[in-house]
């Protein structure tokens, strides 16, 4: 069963033959398959996402081959809505306790990438759809595939609507600007609206403690 399809890839969530829990099952569009820099990228998402054992990341099982010469990764299935589906329709800001609690849980997912002994490693694209809510309240960070090397250039756009005003410019990536796509998560939150990422508000900053912080998210230094 297909559960998600995007303009270059599609995931299937399946169950093994002889049992047991199900997997999520993903696997580049033919033309994707095609293009270099597409199948570099998925071969990157696929190196991450095999050397990763931590719960705040989605964690890759096996590589299969679908078609000869057709990689796909086989991942464990992570059940529950996206951010985005949790911010879809007018929900209206979220309770400070929620929101202390989301601060919390983001910084938690980005923690095993931006300490990871022997170097920091950027995510590249901390964005509202590839975020899972969990049952447990806490979240599992989707796609690795924009994953680089603090100090690297980025290797893709990432998601306009979160990535930092250096990005788009070619800049080297540091954490910096996971960090503050996690601002702007916690501003939409705080907010209950999306990001105005063509005309930013002057002033990020929200009258509470929490509220200084996403600021600091969103600052430039």
């Amino acid at each position: 069963r297909r559960i998600a399809l995007s303009s270059t890839a599609e995931v299937h969530v399946a169950r093994p033959v002889e049992g047991g829990e199900r997997v999520a099952i993903k696997r580049l569009l033919p033309h994707a398959l095609e293009d270099p820099d597409l199948r570099a990228r998925f071969d990157r998402e696929i190196e991450a996402a095999m050397t990763q054992t931590h719960p705040g990341l989605v964690r890759g099982l096996e590589v299969i081959d679908g078609q000869p010469g057709e990689p796909c990764l086989v991942m464990a299935y992570v059940e529950g809505p996206t951010l985005a589906d949790l911010m879809a329709g007018d929900r209206g800001p979220a309770p400070e306790d929620a929101l202390t609690h989301a601060a919390f849980a983001l910084a938690s997912t980005l923690e095993p990438l931006h300490g990871r002994r022997g170097g920091a490693r950027v995510h590249g694209d901390v964005s509202a759809r590839n975020i899972v809510a969990l049952d447990c309240g806490g979240f599992t960070l989707l796609d690795l595939g924009s994953t680089t090397g603090e100090g690297e250039r980025a290797t893709d756009a990432g998601t306009p609507r979160y990535v930092c005003p250096e990005r788009p410019r070619g800049d080297h990536v540091t954490t910096r600007g996971d960090i503050y796509s996690v601002g702007v998560l916690l501003w939409e939150l705080a907010m209950g609206r999306r990001w105005p990422a063509d005309t930013p508000p002057a002033t990020t900053s929200i009258d509470t403690p929490l509220g200084r912080l996403i600021g600091r998210c969103l600052s430039a230094d």
